[in-house]
Formats: structure tokens, C-alpha cells, sequence
């Protein structure tokens, strides 16, 4: 066999010999901590920021799971319409779109959420009888109950949120998840005046409420004009609110000499009955009011009722009141033989429901609008609702320390205590409300002094608003709801904290 034949067996044989394949590297799935890397994705709340150790905690939606991630300088921080900003642009209570490496707990990405909203500078938040709806914009929302509240002391809970607060409220879809008090409260107090116990004091434009004996009101920081009236007399004085602050009016002075004007009434439908604080008048000849704020409601079969505070300021003026026609009246409409449920029945929860900018109708000449402006300011949202987006949670999800107001307990058929205030009546069912901690502290409900605590009083369903105080002791408001449950609900505080 000549060489050329060998040789080319050989090339023959060496390409029959497969060769090995090149060993790859193990999949370890690791993802370097680089920018733009990350594995996980997350919907959440950002509840704290922890600028010192360079760490944030976030409330996962989904899950209610609290969770903490560190960043960098090669964390991005947007806004909803994909803008670079700081984090310090970014407010706790935010509702935000995260990306983050998971093991290593590193956060990648903020950005304000796109299928979030928010609402600003809500005011008069009233829940419903449940407790976990408000209508916000003319639209129903439901608040979480893993809800995060922000207090100016830290992290709180629902009971601290005042009506007299400022709030910003944040959520997605139609579920709110956050509420960040921005803006508190401090009290109000008269002093020496008995004389206008039944009246009627206005501070600002739009807080109303009838005046009782040594009431306590909580009233939103800022500076008022304060106008108290009844029986003809009335005074005014500028007052600057503080957050939890108390400011005392002497009312002694503004004792006057009654002086009174002529009101005359245009009514559409002619038939309607007018109610003047409480008490059906004749409308069909010039009414004589004394001077100062009277609360004015007008009913008729088939038409909406119409509820308005009116100012007398003049000897004669004109007012004309309107009353809209139902297109289908409802079981629920006022009759003109039925006398509709007045303020004063109930008047520490007053709320305007028809003002002027000045705050009331000043009845003082023939040029009173026939229309009035709703009293309680709309929200503004600032993004469009949308479903909830679903939403990954780390595997390692530890919680922060949160320590918030302890819950009222509640416990069913609890014997009367002794300490009963004069004016403390028994509800139609003998169910009643208990106080029991702290004890010693004055207690008003919405506004209205009941006794020195553990005190007692008549349960009625509804939203009210407990403001505990003692000489010395920092004041403190809660909201509580009271269910319709045909049982006793005992509530206990915790301490007051002492002014040094």
C-alpha cells in the first residue's frame, strides 16, 4: 500500500472519530446587582425611608406584606409621566411601581404608579357607617384594611383621622391604600358663654355648628375670623388655629342689646314649610329674625329639601328659595307634613350644606342668590382608576416595627358605670358607649363636653369624633363608628401625653 493510500486512510479515519462537545459554564441564575438589572416587579405602598441607612420600606397591595429594600446611587426614581426626579420627591403614602433584585434586596426602580391615583387636599372625610367607604369625586372607594395612615407623629391608624384634617389619599383602582394627614388640627374653646348656648358659631368660611355648654371643637390649623351669635348678639374675633393646640374665646364681652331685621320669603313651590332652627314658621308674611346666624330648612312633597344657614345682618332683606321637583319622588323624600330631622338634634356633626364664599347667606338686601355652592370641597384626582395590577412579593419579606394607637376593645353587655353626666341619656334600646381608659380626662363627642371619664353615652349608630382631654396632657381626637348591634361598646384610649 503506497504512503498517498495510508495517509488518506488515516485523514479518513480521524473524521469518523467524533469530537467532544466544549464543556458551558453551570446556570446558576445569578443576575449581577448592575443598573437596569432586576428579577422581581411590585405594586406597592412606600411607608418608609430610611435615608441614614439608605433603605426603604415598602407595603406589598396583594398581600398586605411589609418588606424592606436597599438603594443605591444607581437607583432611578420617576414620576407617573416618566420624568427623572429625586427620591426626595417622593412623599411617604406613595403608591408606587418597584423593580428590585430579590436575594439581594436591592431596590432598581421607582416610579410613581401608572395605574395609581391620588387625591389632594381632601378635607371632611367622612367614612360610612361601615367604616371602610367614602365617596370621593361622586365615586365610591373601599379603604384596605392593610391601609396605611400617616400621622404627623409617624405611623397611625384610621381612628386618628380627624374631619378637621387635610389629606392626601392614594390607592389604585378603587381601594385606598394610603392616607398621609398633611395637614392637622388644634381645638376651640368659648369661655363665658352660656348666653349663647344654642346659638351658633361660625369659624371661617364653612365650619358651622350650634353652640352647647363648654364645647371643645377640633378646627383645621390656620388662621379664622370667629363669629358667635344668638338672641340677637354677636361678636368676632381672629384667631390662629395650632396642631394640637387649644385656643380660648371669652364670649363674655359680645353680650348686645338684641337687635332684630324682617325677612321676606319667595317661596317656589308657594306651598313648601320653612323650619327656622328647629321651629316651623310662617312664611307667608315677613318673618322678624334676630340678628346673627339662623339655620334655615325648607321642605314640600315631591321636592328636594332644601338646607341653608342664613346671616340677618339688615332691617329688611328678601329671600328666595327654590325647591327642585322629583322626577320620581323616593321613599326616602321629605312630605311637607313630615318635619324633617334638624340640626340641632344633632349639633356637633353640623356641616354646611348650601354657602355663599362668605360662608353663609347674609340676608341684607333683595340681590341673595337663589343657588348656593356645596360646603365640603371636592378632590382633585390626579389620575385616572383602573384595575389593580397584579403584583410579585420577594420570597423574604421582613416587617418594620409599627406601632400604632391600640384598637378600642369592644366587649358586649358591660354593666353601667356610676359616672353618668346630667345630660347623659339612655338610648330607646338602654345600649350605651362606654369610655373606660384613660381615666380622668375630660371627653367630649363631636365637640360636646359629656363627663370626666370612664363615662358613658347613648349609643346611636353613626361616625363620631372623641377628643380626650386633661390640663397638662396633649389633646387627642379619634373617629370611631359605632355598628347598630343591639349591645354595649366599651372603648379604651391610650394615655395622654404629658406637655414638658
Amino acid at each position: 500500500m503506497t504512503a498517498a493510500c495510508l495517509l488518506c486512510m488515516c485523514c479518513s479515519l480521524s473524521a469518523c472519530v467524533p469530537k467532544k462537545p466544549a464543556q458551558q459554564p453551570p446556570q446558576t441564575g445569578f443576575v449581577p446587582a448592575l443598573p437596569g438589572n432586576y428579577d422581581s416587579i411590585d405594586t406597592a405602598v412606600l411607608v418608609k425611608k430610611d435615608t441614614t441607612n439608605m433603605k426603604l420600606t415598602f407595603l406589598n397591595l396583594e398581600l398586605g406584606k411589609y418588606y424592606t429594600l436597599n438603594y443605591d446611587g444607581a437607583t432611578t426614581y420617576k414620576d407617573r409621566y416618566d420624568q427623572a426626579q429625586s427620591l426626595a420627591q417622593v412623599a411617604e403614602g406613595s403608591v408606587v411601581d418597584v423593580t428590585f433584585m430579590r436575594e439581594q434586596k436591592r431596590l432598581n426602580s421607582l416610579q410613581a404608579a401608572a395605574e395609581g391615583f391620588s387625591f389632594d387636599q381632601v378635607t371632611n372625610l367622612v367614612m360610612d357607617a361601615g367604616g371602610r367607604h367614602v365617596e370621593l369625586q361622586n365615586e365610591s372607594y373601599t379603604i384596605s384594611d392593610d391601609a396605611v395612615v400617616f400621622t404627623q407623629d409617624g405611623m397611625g391608624e384610621l381612628m386618628d383621622v380627624n374631619p378637621a384634617d387635610t389629606l392626601t389619599i392614594a390607592g389604585v383602582g378603587h381601594t385606598i391604600y394610603s392616607v398621609r394627614i398633611e395637614k392637622g388640627h388644634g381645638y376651640l374653646r368659648l369661655e363665658n358663654a352660656s348666653y349663647f348656648e344654642g346659638g351658633w358659631i361660625q369659624i371661617g368660611d364653612r365650619n358651622v355648628h350650634q353652640i352647647t355648654k363648654d364645647m371643645l371643637l377640633a378646627v383645621p390649623e390656620g388662621s379664622y375670623t370667629v363669629t358667635v351669635s344668638n338672641k340677637g348678639s354677636a361678636g368676632s374675633e381672629a384667631v390662629t388655629i395650632a396642631r394640637n393646640q387649644e385656643v380660648s374665646l371669652d364670649a363674655s364681652g359680645w353680650i348686645t342689646e338684641p337687635m332684630f331685621g324682617k325677612v321676606v320669603f319667595t317661596l317656589s313651590p308657594d306651598n313648601a314649610k320653612v323650619y327656622i332652627d328647629g321651629d316651623v314658621v310662617d312664611a307667608s308674611r315677613p318673618l322678624e329674625l334676630s340678628y346673627g346666624l339662623h339655620q334655615m330648612v325648607a321642605v314640600a312633597e315631591n321636592y328636594e329639601t332644601v338646607s341653608r344657614y342664613i346671616r340677618v345682618a339688615e332691617e329688611k332683606a328678601n329671600l328666595n328659595i327654590t325647591l327642585e321637583y322629583k322626577e320620581a319622588a323616593s321613599e326616602n323624600s321629605a312630605s311637607e307634613n313630615e318635619v324633617p330631622t334638624l340640626l340641632p338634634e344633632e349639633p356637633a356633626t353640623i356641616v354646611p350644606t348650601l354657602l355663599d364664599e362668605e360662608g353663609a347667606f347674609t340676608v341684607s338686601g333683595n340681590n341673595l342668590p337663589a343657588e348656593g355652592v356645596t360646603g365640603i370641597p371636592t378632590p382633585v384626582v390626579t389620575a385616572p382608576t383602573v384595575p389593580t395590577p397584579q403584583t410579585e412579593l420577594p420570597s423574604s419579606t421582613p416587617t418594620p416595627t409599627v406601632t400604632p394607637t391600640p384598637t378600642p376593645t369592644v366587649h358586649p353587655n358591660v354593666a353601667q358605670p356610676s359616672s353618668v353626666s346630667a345630660n347623659d341619656v339612655v338610648s330607646a334600646d338602654g345600649y350605651r358607649v362606654y369610655v373606660d381608659a384613660p381615666a380622668g380626662v375630660e371627653v367630649y363627642k363631636d365637640g360636646a363636653y359629656i363627663g370626666i371619664s370612664p363615662i358613658s353615652f347613648a349609643k346611636k349608630q353613626g361616625i363620631y369624633t372623641i377628643t380626650l382631654r386633661r390640663d397638662g396632657y396633649q389633646t387627642r381626637s379619634y373617629t370611631v363608628e359605632i355598628d347598630g348591634e343591639k349591645s354595649n361598646v366599651n372603648y379604651s384610649f391610650s394615655e395622654l401625653v404629658e406637655i414638658k
